[in-house]
């Protein structure tokens, strides 16, 4: 009797594992990536290059899209290893765009796999220049209730060139077309580590039970950026010349006041009345170096008629609308007859400022 009790108990242990394995069959491994809404916010950006605000000509920014990836429940215990790619479609990839209000406003971008702009991001299979960009995940799942890891920050950057935008108008941009999907292929081992799993930039993959399998996931990505109004000016020197001589008539001649503004931005360009000693908007002097001056004024055309300068004491300003590029302004200069001073070299610093 004894022997067919243990012939019993181990046909009885055998059942038990079938058993336990029966739990499990059919069962296909459910890895699951996800992240939520991302926004790679530009902030204020100014379009002008050589801009008072900006001493750089571009602007970039960064975000980090955080990536999880986990079990469901009752999973099986073990190793996983994860290959995850953040795809990243829509637009023209050489030139992305935000939009503006009304929507033909547009804001010149892109998006790079890297912080020094080289890399533009795409999606699998994509092209040469526009590639996915991969990030491996292994976490280990030790209980039914699931296992996961992450979130795991993916950075991506943006840069966006200020002279490839100097059209654009004052105003919020976004670019909502955007297509962000993850996708993903893993492989598991219940004991080991598991081996390494099909590339992400193949396409999701179904390799089996033990190999693992791959899948895809929609998300929100979005770019967004505010253009500031903003000018840039610059002047020449106005040269009355080296050998006048006495001043028995007027002297004439002229410089140029260049000012680049934001597209439909309207400005105004003030003189003001000078550094030397006594100066004022109505009569400017020009001071030599022992303090001898020479009267002259500065006007908006050539009649001489309207003193430049900011607007006080029967003066005007000059100014107009910015179109995104530079826009030059005659200052007329004039000495007028006057009783010479002492032979020496005479000169007056003049402060341009501009309203906008």
């Amino acid at each position: 009797m004894k022997p067919s009790r243990v012939a019993w108990m181990k046909v009885l242990v055998i059942l038990c594992i079938g058993s336990f394995m029966s739990m499990y069959s059919g069962r296909s491994l459910a890895v699951n990536c996800s992240t939520g809404s991302t926004t790679v916010a530009f902030g204020n950006v100014d379009v002008v290059p050589s801009s008072t605000n900006y001493a750089s000509t571009y602007s970039a920014t960064s975000a980090n899209i955080p990536v999880t990836c986990g079990n469901s429940l009752f999973d099986l215990v073990g190793n996983y290893k994860v290959s995850v790619c953040v795809n990243i479609s829509g637009g023209s990839l050489s030139s992305r765009q935000m939009s503006g209000t009304p929507s033909t406003n547009k804001l010149n971008y892109n998006l790079y796999a890297d912080s020094a702009h080289t890399t533009i991001w795409g999606a699998y299979p994509g092209s040469p220049t526009a590639v996915a960009v991969p990030s491996n995940f292994a976490y280990t799942n030790i209980a039914i209730f699931g296992g996961s890891s992450g979130p795991n920050n993916v950075p991506v950057y943006g840069f966006l060139q200020a002279s490839a935008n100097s059209s654009a108008i004052a105003g919020a941009y976004t670019d909502a077309s955007l297509t962000a999907t993850l996708s993903w292929n893993y492989t598991y081992s219940a004991i080991f580590s598991p081996g390494t799993p099909d590339s992400c930039t193949l396409g999701p993959s179904n390799s089996g039970f033990a190999g693992g399998s791959g899948s895809s996931s929609a998300f929100s990505l979005t770019a967004t950026a505010t253009v500031t109004n903003d000018c840039a000016v610059s002047a020449t020197t106005i040269n009355f010349g080296g050998a006048v001589g006495v001043l028995t008539s007027p002297v004439t001649n002229t410089g140029t006041i260049t000012a680049n503004c934001t597209n439909t931005a309207t400005y105004t360009i003030a003189l003001d009345k000078g550094t030397s000693t006594s100066g004022s908007i109505a009569d400017r002097r020009m001071q030599a170096a022992g303090g001898s001056q020479v009267h002259y004024e500065l006007y908006t055309t050539s009649g001489y008629a309207t003193i430049w300068g900011d607007g006080t004491g029967g003066s005007s300003t000059a100014g107009g609308t910015g179109a995104g590029s530079s826009q030059s302004y005659t200052v007329y200069g004039r000495i007028p007859a006057q009783t010479s001073p002492a032979p020496g070299s005479y000169s007056d610093t003049i402060t341009v400022t501009v309203t906008y």
